[in-house]
């Protein structure tokens, strides 16, 4: 989106858009879920599975009683290997998307 634009921000402004994204993402996000770990802030990604570890560890849960809502198959393929339940959200409506996981379109298809 931004191409070979060149950006420079001070270290403060820099924080100052994290924590107004996490604000905004936490107020979206947390009528869905119990628990939401950001991979930018504790410098991980799912593979790793660090992450998941965070999360069920916060929550006082067995992975097998997790589920794992991401529009990437390599990172449910990750939270599986982890014992998480991974389902699949179609974020962009792609009627024939096909998956070995179950595909939601919408986070209220969880309830």
């Amino acid at each position: 989106m931004i191409g070979n634009a060149q950006i420079s921000c001070t270290d403060k402004q820099l924080n100052e858009a994290m924590e107004k994204a996490c604000e905004h993402i936490n107020k979206k996000l947390k009528q869905y879920f119990s628990t939401f770990i950001m991979s930018s802030i504790y410098g991980s990604y799912q593979a790793e599975k660090t992450l998941f570890k965070i999360a069920i560890e916060e929550l006082g849960i067995k992975p097998q009683e997790a589920i794992f809502v991401d529009d990437s198959e390599s990172n449910l393929d990750a939270a599986k290997e982890f014992g998480m339940a991974p389902i699949l959200i179609d974020r962009y409506d792609i009627r024939d998307l096909k998956s070995k996981y179950p595909i939601i379109r919408s986070l209220n298809e969880l309830t």
